[in-house]
């Protein structure tokens, strides 16, 4: 999904942020769940579930290094690369066609799968492998490419990423949110508090202009 139309580059960010929308407005009141897929209302899923699987990539430090000062030249990998059983096991992810890997992507992505109920299709070892070993930082928290200082944007998007690919050390996830299921709850809990005490506003009002 683009920018503002169709016309534009396709863009995982763009895209998660879109089906997320859809998740959010198909959520049950009652019991805070999706009620299905979030590509309910998407014309093509077959070929939105394609992009967003084709946001992976076999990593090699060598072609990061190579294509340093030239990122619109970085040249990705076919995705048939990652059929690798005892091959490559690390793997990048980007948010654009040959663009090179960037932290906050792997969330962007694997968010997205996660919200088309495939996320067995995306590579969770080896991009946790990549997470853990390329852009964590030694001083803690990650940073957005290989050797890039850490920030809190790509800390708190590599822990999500690695939350919705299911490290056992995280908390489970609400990928609608990008949150935690425990911060999802009070959120369900806080505007429920703030509904009822506006209906309440709303009944003595009525009562105190004389409707009732």
């Amino acid at each position: 999904m683009g920018e503002t139309s169709s016309h534009h580059e396709s863009h995982g960010g763009y895209t998660y942020c879109a089906l997320a929308t859809l998740s959010l407005l198909a959520r049950s009141s009652a019991s805070n769940k999706r009620s299905g897929s979030s590509d309910a209302h998407v014309h093509d899923s077959a070929r939105l579930l394609k992009f967003l699987c084709h946001r992976q990539f076999i990593y090699h430090a060598e072609d990061e290094i190579e294509h340093e000062e030239d990122e619109e030249n970085f040249i990705q990998k076919e995705l048939e690369q990652l059929q690798f059983g005892d091959g490559p096991t690390v793997v990048g992810c980007n948010g654009r066609w040959n663009k090179k890997s960037d932290t906050c992507y792997f969330w962007w992505a694997a968010g997205g799968i996660s919200l088309l109920d495939q996320s067995a299709l995306f590579h969770s070892e080896p991009a946790s492998n990549y997470l853990t070993g390329i852009t964590q930082h030694k001083i803690g928290g990650f940073g957005k490419t290989a050797g890039a200082p850490p920030d809190i944007y790509h800390s708190y998007l590599g822990l999500t990423a690695l939350a919705v690919m299911g490290e056992p050390k995280l908390k489970e996830l609400d990928a609608e949110l990008c949150s935690s299921a425990d911060v999802s709850a009070c959120i369900v809990k806080a505007r429920e508090g703030l509904l009822a005490a506006e209906r309440a506003r709303e009944a003595a009002n009525w009562e105190n202009d004389g409707f009732w």
